[in-house]
């Protein structure tokens, strides 16, 4: 594992955001909508007579500099704007709500399969190895017929959002459908063990995933690994893991960094502004 700064030639987590047709489905499953300003895109909630309460854009960097992006996003007037990104904004570091320790965790691509798995952990190398023995495969889902078993799975795995945030599935499911949307399985004995739902936007998001938590052994290593061939194939940059806190989620960071992933800083900022901030922040106040 390998902390590394900010890196130009890689488009960021949530950089999904700036796919006009992922984020049309996302606004219209969060009854926001999507509002150019300037180089980047935004999702938007505005209210009548209050105007836009509050804006989420993802992968801000896209857009080029701070001085590109930024200025066009002031001028929207949200109370909240909220920023995803990997690319530090030193002039709102007042506004930064992330952990510090907040990193993407990637996986290069671009070596050789031999490379990248001897790269990898003992330890992971030795999960890969035991659950192939066992008989566990992994491939892309079939979405119409096993969909439904593999979102039961991510709803155990996430203990129905608690664990982890969990969007809605019909917004999940219509994802799929759309041209980065992957779908992956791992299954042992013909049953269902393991999934991931992934974005595929220049690298490879593994955004959502379940697994069996009785299967022996654990399916996830192997399923992961499957998933890194199968997008480097498919000419993708990395296998983005999504941004965690090491702190905060030291379990599962601990599996991710089995993988030897570079680690990039993840920032979130939230700015706050305008009378509009007043409006939320009573909202935020109510029982």
């Amino acid at each position: 594992m390998e902390i590394r700064g900010e890196d130009p030639g890689w488009g960021g987590s949530w950089a999904i955001l700036q796919e006009p047709a992922f984020a049309e489905v996302m606004a219209r499953h969060l009854l926001w909508r999507v509002e150019r300003c300037g180089p980047v895109l935004a999702l938007v909630l505005r209210r009548p007579l209050l105007g836009p309460l509050r804006a989420i854009v993802g992968g801000p960097e896209c857009g080029g500099p701070f001085d590109a992006w930024f200025p066009p996003l002031t001028a929207l007037g949200a109370g909240s704007l909220r920023l995803l990104t990997n690319r530090r904004a030193p002039a709102l570091d007042r506004h930064h709500v992330s952990q510090p320790d907040e990193y993407s965790f990637l996986v290069d691509l671009s070596p050789s399969e031999e490379a990248i798995l001897g790269a990898f952990e003992s330890r992971c190398r030795r999960n890969i190895r035991s659950a192939q023995k066992a008989g566990i495969t992994a491939r892309p889902g079939r979405v119409a017929e096993e969909f439904d078993a593999a979102w039961q799975l991510v709803r155990e795995t996430s203990d129905d959002g608690r664990t982890f945030e969990l969007p809605s599935r019909d917004f999940v499911r219509e994802v799929l459908d759309l041209s980065f949307g992957r779908f992956y399985v791992a299954e042992h004995a013909g049953r269902l063990v393991g999934c991931t739902i992934a974005l595929a936007h220049g690298h490879l998001e593994a955004w959502l995933a379940g697994f069996d938590r009785n299967a022996r052994p654990l399916p996830s290593a192997l399923l992961y690994w499957e998933i890194m061939k199968l997008a480097r194939a498919e000419g993708l940059s990395h296998f983005d893991f999504g941004p965690q806190s090491v702190s905060a989620n030291p379990n599962l960071t601990l599996f991710k960094r089995s993988f030897s992933p570079v680690l990039r800083p993840f920032h979130v900022y939230d700015v706050r502004r305008g009378w509009r901030r007043a409006v939320l922040a009573l909202q935020e106040r109510r029982p």
